[in-house]
């Protein structure tokens, strides 16, 4: 065999060039692989934990700041076109003794039963306002005048004696002269009404253009997790804020300062551990926080509002 067909022999022969992995090849990235997600693992695990606690938070952060909303337009109308003083207040609603009527004033805090959980229920009178407008005023009596309405003035009123008067029956005014009465609908037809005061109307003026305010009232508390209201119209306490844990008040008269802090929880449970109240609750109000509570990731808001309707 000549050395040319030798160099066509061995070329037949010739190993081919690889174009895959070996299997030693493929176990070792195999491996590293592994390697690499088992340090990744727990970086990712606690990325998982972190965002869960955050969006916990987050939970209970929303319960709190949905609770103080549902207060917030009856703060800012609090008192409007009432008498301030306990005294005078009762007298404007010649003394009636039933809910809202014998309130200590357009803000009060009452603490629970037993007084087991200081300034537990806030009770609020505010003016709801109407589309209606003064038109025409006319004094009919020592206690008794007329109005006439740019529209109807609708809503549930119903037309009543004050001694069988709701609270929608009677309707308050801001820029009453000289001083701020509110005055019950005796009976009104379209845009005339009759309005009867339970204290004399002496030199009463009611200027035209003036909006009407419906007298609305408001109570709001929390109980076994719940945040509730009752807006006094017969239809009982409503269920608005779940998750709430413990809401607390406190009213300074001189200062007409209304202070509320609301506690709410998230909606993770630590079986055998609990979490730390947080700084910003105050002290007074922890003795009455149950352990279960705890169980929970807690976070609280304050609010600080100031009733311009009643200062001084």
């Amino acid at each position: 065999m000549d050395f040319a067909h030798m160099r066509r022999f061995l070329r037949v022969f010739k190993p081919r060039s690889r174009s895959g992995l070996t299997l030693v090849e493929i176990l070792i990235a195999s491996w590293s692989v592994l390697l690499l997600a088992a340090a990744m693992i727990p970086a990712v695990w606690l990325g998982v934990v972190q965002l869960e606690r955050l969006l916990d938070e987050r939970r209970a952060a929303l319960r709190c700041e949905l609770a103080l909303s549902l207060l917030r337009d009856a703060v800012l109308h609090c008192g409007y076109g009432m008498p301030a003083g306990v005294a005078s207040f009762r007298e404007s609603f010649a003394h009636l003794a039933r809910s809202p009527f014998d309130w200590e004033g357009p803000v009060s805090v009452l603490d629970a039963r037993g007084g087991a959980r200081e300034g537990a229920e806030l009770r609020l009178l505010y003016a709801a306002p109407s589309n209606a407008r003064v038109l025409a005023f006319e004094r009919t009596g020592s206690f008794d005048c007329r109005l006439s309405l740019n529209v109807p003035l609708g809503g549930s009123a119903r037309g009543a004696a004050i001694a069988n008067s709701r609270v929608a029956d009677w309707l308050l005014f801001g820029e009453m002269c000289p001083r701020s009465v509110p005055l019950c609908i005796r009976a009104f037809s379209a845009t005339r009404i009759e309005l009867v005061s339970a204290v004399p109307l002496d030199g009463l003026e009611i200027l035209p253009g003036e909006r009407l305010f419906v007298l609305s009232a408001l109570r709001a508390w929390s109980e076994s997790g719940v945040f509730y209201t009752d807006d006094c119209t017969g239809s009982g306490r409503q269920p608005r804020v779940q998750g709430v844990v413990d809401a607390r008040f406190a009213y300074d008269p001189p200062k007409s300062q209304l202070s509320v802090w609301v506690l709410a929880r998230g909606d993770l449970v630590r079986e055998h551990s609990h979490h730390s109240i947080p700084a910003s609750w105050p002290e007074a109000f922890r003795a009455s926080l149950s352990q279960d509570a705890t169980r929970y990731r807690l976070v609280a808001r304050t609010a600080v509002w100031k009733i311009a309707n009643l200062e001084p």
